[in-house]
């Protein structure tokens, strides 16, 4: 039994062996390139909060520091601080960059992984290795988790995690994934009505649904409760999510997207334009929210649609969701560079099913993207590079056709 066992083990090392080597090589490039091109208004921002939350405790935090965070990513940044203080006071010196970058590259290597998992549920080993190097070897990824040391591939791994086990019909692990990815960014509440539509579909169990819905509420609320100060929780829990949506109140942070295109062209800027400017008595921001209902809802009615016609609707998830993010991106006021990087990479997973002119338009997605890193890294004058505004608006309005392109394409489903 035993000798079955290593056995069994050793042939499945074989198999994902070339998975291994490229998570290998893919962790040992981001910790070599990690000192390099900081963001350092942000890394240092980060650093102080790390050190306001051991010095002062959670509890204390939000009233000292000016954070728009929610709190799981202060939990990452508390610990990885404690590890960084503990090394350099007991041990031996080493660069902020090393440590506290950490838990965003170990992340993207997870991301690779789990990718790989969710891939290979509907097409071939080769093909899910293919997609999973695609993200691992990805020059806009690595800028956004090594360069920059941003949350959004720890929201990523959450979101993947919680993806792989609903797939595998696990609700409970699948809720609660989703919930942890929730209390570090709030736009992931978006994937839950196909989560929904998703376990209908699968005949999961209504009561076991409630059950596990309700466990990853309460974990949700626990996350928050050392940071409450003895006010009302359901209150401090609706200010903190409202404050990190309102943080900023301008038509785009740097980002290609349509409020970019408008303000380009009608304001020949895209630099701190407020969404509180009206048309036709209707603010910027609200005409946002008016046209990402829109389109969101026709693209979860198209969802629902599909799943009562594909007995395999995975792929067709994984591609609804991908739109939803990116109609969040492209049609809300307020959104930074890096808040695409959800949509493309769920775009990505459906890579394998694509033509060979969707393919292209794919990773020309991903070079906007890039492109678009390197203009904010710009306007923080940590590069010198002068990008002119009309070239910003064309670069926004190609975004807008692959996102139209993609949104009605004949099939939003893979064959089955």
């Amino acid at each position: 039994m035993n000798a079955h066992v290593v056995v069994s083990f050793v042939n499945k090392i074989r198999a994902y062996r070339f998975l291994i080597l490229s998570l290998s090589i893919g962790l040992v490039l981001r910790i070599f390139l990690s000192p390099f091109f900081t963001y350092y208004p942000d890394f240092n921002t980060n650093q102080l909060w790390s050190l306001d939350l051991i010095r002062y405790g959670f509890g204390k935090f939000y009233s000292i520091a000016i954070c728009d965070y929610l709190p799981t990513y202060l939990y990452v940044l508390w610990f990885f601080g404690k590890i960084y203080f503990f090394i350099n006071t007991k041990l031996f010196f080493i660069s902020p960059e090393y440590v506290y970058k950490l838990p965003l590259i170990l992340a993207d290597i997870g991301n690779a992984a789990l990718i790989f998992l969710i891939s290979k549920r509907y097409v071939t080993s080769k093909k899910a290795l293919v997609i999973s190097l695609l993200y691992n070897f990805n020059p806009a990824v690595i800028f956004v988790s090594t360069f920059w040391g941003q949350s959004e591939t720890l929201v990523m791994f959450f979101l993947l995690a919680s993806i792989y086990f609903l797939i595998r019909k696990n609700s409970l692990f699948s809720l609660v994934f989703i919930a942890i990815a929730q209390t570090i960014k709030p736009i992931c509440i978006l994937a839950l009505p196909f989560y929904v539509v998703y376990m209908m579909s699968n005949k999961m169990k209504v009561k076991n649904i409630i059950l596990h819905s309700m466990v990853a509420i309460i974990l949700y609320i626990l996350l928050f409760l050392p940071f409450n100060q003895g006010d009302n929780l359901f209150n401090f829990i609706i200010s903190r999510n409202l404050y990190t949506a309102g943080f900023w109140q301008f038509t785009t942070l740097n980002a290609f997207n349509f409020w970019s295109f408008v303000s380009a062209v009608f304001k020949g800027t895209i630099d701190q334009v407020l969404d509180k400017q009206s048309l036709f008595s209707v603010s910027f921001e609200n005409w946002g929210r008016i046209i990402f209902f829109v389109f969101y809802s026709f693209i979860f009615y198209s969802f629902v649609k599909g799943s009562k016609t594909n007995k395999n609707i995975i792929p067709l998830l994984l591609k609804s969701i991908s739109l939803g993010f990116l109609t969040m991106y492209l049609f809300f006021t307020r959104m930074h560079e890096r808040h695409i990087y959800y949509g493309l990479i769920f775009l990505l997973l459906g890579f394998s099913n694509y033509s060979k002119f969707e393919k292209i338009l794919l990773l020309l997605s991903f070079g906007i993207f890039f492109t678009n890193l390197i203009y904010s890294y710009s306007a923080a004058s940590i590069v010198n590079l002068n990008m002119p505004i009309w070239f910003v608006a064309l670069l926004s309005i190609f975004y807008l056709l692959i996102f139209f392109w993609f949104l009605f394409r004949k099939r939003l489903e893979y064959p089955k």
